[in-house]
């Protein structure tokens, strides 16, 4: 499970809000290859101060890196990464390491712009980990121009 979350001076007059996590679901130590799944992400501005053409960055999570990224239980580490496209083969990273959503509003409160995020996990064939949940914590952070 990838933790998502948004600081709260995000921007004045809008708002982002997210699914709060993407969910591989619990994985088990038998399990091996790749799993999928998406979450969404909305911004939204007040309808007196739409918002045009805006930036939405994630952080790499608690890892060092963004390819891969890593989410772990206890000691076990299962390689992740967050994608902008649902081929899954550009990363959704900060701009200066990844690719960072180019959106175009207007993006308001009666019509909000709503994004996915694409999730892809990869347990490795030789890879032994104790089945749980893995987790990480990506943050949200919305730019405008």
């Amino acid at each position: 499970m990838i933790f998502l979350w948004i600081p709260l001076s995000a921007m004045a007059n809008c708002t982002v809000s997210t699914d709060k996590s993407l969910n591989f679901g619990t994985m088990s130590a038998q399990e091996k290859g790749e799993l999928s799944s998406i979450a969404y992400i909305r911004v939204a501005c007040s309808d007196d101060t739409p918002i045009g053409r805006y930036k939405i960055a994630l952080t790499r999570g608690k890892g060092r890196s963004f390819f891969p990224r890593f989410m772990k239980s206890d000691k076990s580490r299962v390689a992740y990464n967050l994608y902008i496209d649902p081929g899954r083969s550009i990363i959704w990273g900060n701009g200066r390491k990844g690719s960072v959503l180019q959106g175009v509003g207007p993006c308001t409160e009666l019509a909000p712009c709503t994004h996915v995020i694409y999730g892809k996990a990869n347990i490795l064939s030789k890879q032994k980990i104790k089945s749980g949940e893995f987790q990480d914590r990506v943050r949200v952070v919305l730019y405008h121009d």
